[in-house]
């Protein structure tokens, strides 16, 4: 379960809506840390879905951090309660270094 929604194992690390054939959902996540946070910065929040970080461009659209220094196309898309309704992980390149404190604050390192 992921934000409320379930998805089925289709494959290692990939996961399909539960609703995927009843009712034609096309959300799909593909996990490998199980873990995504917000990470608040000077100009706004970051998410951070399996040590990928990426910004928010448009409501509920994230992109990939790197889109235009690198041209990545990895995003991320949530509802209007911040549940992953899409995710498309393919990065082309590896993820920055975060290091999280004892107090739970992210640092780039």
């Amino acid at each position: 379960m992921v934000n409320r929604y379930t998805y089925s194992m289709m494959g290692k690390g990939n996961y399909y809506c539960s609703k995927k054939d009843t009712k034609k959902c096309k959300s799909k996540v593909k996990l490998d840390a199980n873990e995504a946070v917000f990470i608040p910065t000077k100009r706004g929040n970051l998410l951070m879905v399996n040590r990928y970080t990426y910004s928010m461009m448009g409501k509920g659209n994230y992109y990939c951090s790197k889109k235009q220094t690198l041209k990545c196309k990895a995003k991320v898309k949530l509802d209007e309660n911040n549940c992953i309704i899409d995710l498309q992980e393919t990065h082309t390149h590896h993820p920055p270094n975060m290091h999280r404190t004892k107090e739970g604050i992210y640092i780039s390192i």
